[in-house]
């Protein structure tokens, strides 16, 4: 935790050292462009497919949500306003979400935003093919959310008798051997000429690391993949088999083959039962219970426009979406540009409903830790 801290107050520092020399050479106004060191990224700019924390620094400038969080954590309005009540008792009870979005807010197009571009938003991390990091459907509990993802009104029945065949073949010899060779042994296997532990000492080798646990393998046999992965996976089982989840594997395998059988005939289940479009501006969420978290997960999606994000989309496609992972857009104070050789450019959205921004222009640079370092001592 200490090391995070460190690491972005040197960030923040390292941005405030840089203002001095932001002078923009084509405009050639005066600290018109902040210059703001950071960690690598990977390019996904996308609100929807975003892994790393310095792929969303760059987005949040761009793509904005309808409640953001004050300085205590207290949600407040941005894009818009959402009233919640109850209704419904006991096992019954629902609570309903009425979103509505502020007028006038266009995308940095010019296009206007409407609530068709929220609707599209969840729809998307609802999706049965999205496979980012959000747990957006998990948390958020919207009524119909789960029969939209497997497209299947009675898909309860359909996972019980998955459960059932995960537990029976992941507790069999073959099933768990099975488990830890397609996983490559959950992922601790990579490649047949890495170092096991990474550090220097006697264990340099699979081989060494199974004759350590009283297994072993001929040096042939050690550089095909095949057969190395097998012997390591009858090591696993024999010597450190608690340690995995061969059922989970197999219910998480099936499950998602049960949602592909389930699109390749045709989609059975094409809206969300829990989310009504009421006007251009106002939508109605319905999720199941009562749960404080809700409205900070509805309110806190990043509003992409439909009109650039959902170009070819449909449920189960998300190629369209995907394809814009390095451009964002949306209605924030900044405009992306581009991102070349390491620094990504941005422009003053001069048309954002709160005004302006005053610095003109950012740019994202990647800096080591020990230039930031440098950079504030100079």
């Amino acid at each position: 935790m200490r090391k995070r801290i460190v690491a972005g107050l040197l960030a923040s520092l390292m941005a405030l050292s840089m203002v001095a020399c932001g002078g923009n050479k084509e405009t050639g106004g005066a600290n018109d462009t902040l210059v703001i060191g950071q960690d690598a990224w990977s390019g996904v700019f996308s609100p929807f497919f975003y892994s790393l924390n310095a792929d969303a620094a760059v987005f949040e400038r761009v793509v904005e949500t309808v409640l953001q969080s004050d300085y205590q954590n207290n949600l407040i309005d941005n894009l818009g306003h959402i009233e919640e009540e109850v209704v419904g008792e006991g096992d019954n009870q629902k609570t309903v979400y009425t979103i509505t979005l502020q007028d006038g807010v266009k995308f940095t197009d010019g296009e206007p935003l409407t609530i068709d571009d929220l609707i599209f938003s969840y729809k998307v991390l609802l999706d049965p093919n999205y496979d980012g990091i959000a747990t957006f459907r998990t948390a958020s509990h919207i009524v119909g959310s789960d029969e939209y993802y497997y497209d299947d009104p009675n898909y309860s029945s359909k996972l019980e008798e998955i459960k059932k065949k995960a537990e029976v073949k992941g507790k069999t010899e073959e099933g768990f051997l099975q488990y830890l060779v397609d996983s490559k042994c959950n992922g601790m296997f990579v490649e047949v000429g890495e170092d096991p532990d990474g550090e220097d000492g006697p264990l340099t080798s699979w081989a060494d690391y199974l004759k350590e646990k009283g297994h072993s393998i001929s040096e042939a046999d050690a550089k095909d993949e095949g057969k190395l992965l097998a012997a390591l996976a009858k090591c696993e089982y024999d010597t450190n088999k608690e340690s995995y989840d061969a059922v989970s594997y197999y219910e998480e395998t099936l499950t998602k083959e049960m949602v592909q059988n389930g699109l390749s005939d045709g989609v059975d289940v094409p809206e969300i039962a829990g989310i009504e479009r009421v006007d251009d501006l106002t939508c109605k969420v319905t999720t199941e219970g009562v749960d404080i978290n809700v409205k900070r997960q509805l309110g806190g999606v990043p509003v992409a426009p439909e009109h650039y994000y959902g170009v070819g989309f449909e449920k189960g496609k998300l190629d369209g979406v995907k394809a814009k992972n390095g451009e964002p857009m949306g209605t924030g104070p900044y405009i992306f540009v581009k991102n070349k050789d390491n620094v990504v450019s941005m422009d003053a959205n001069e048309g954002y409903r709160r005004g302006a921004p005053k610095i003109k222009h950012l740019a994202f640079q990647v800096v080591e830790s020990n230039q930031k370092i440098v950079a504030v001592l100079n």
